[in-house]
């Protein structure tokens, strides 16, 4: 599974968000951002890479109890990263 055919999707999120999107954790490759209020609270976004069925995870979660989990075609990824960053706002705020 590879993230070649979704990185300029999330590319193209992460900028009109202002978010750094990372790459790579623990010598894994993934795709992950924090949004991060004033005060501190933060959630995580990550996105799966397509699976065989042409559908991505995107995930949010507070690093706490809270968590939401999506699974959209890739032709609906940019929508589903847009309600990504909405849930993750409301959640920090």
């Amino acid at each position: 599974m590879s993230y070649k055919r979704i990185d300029q999707i999330i590319s193209a999120w992460a900028t009109d968000f202002r978010l750094t999107v990372y790459r790579e954790y623990k010598d894994v490759e993934v795709r992950s951002a924090d949004v991060v209020s004033s005060s501190g609270a933060k959630c995580q976004i990550w996105i799966d890479p397509p699976n065989a069925d042409d559908k991505v995870g995107v995930h949010v979660w507070n690093y706490m109890e809270e968590r939401a989990d999506s699974y959209v075609p890739v032709s609906q990824l940019r929508d589903a990263l847009k309600s990504a960053y909405a849930t993750a706002l409301a959640w920090v705020s």
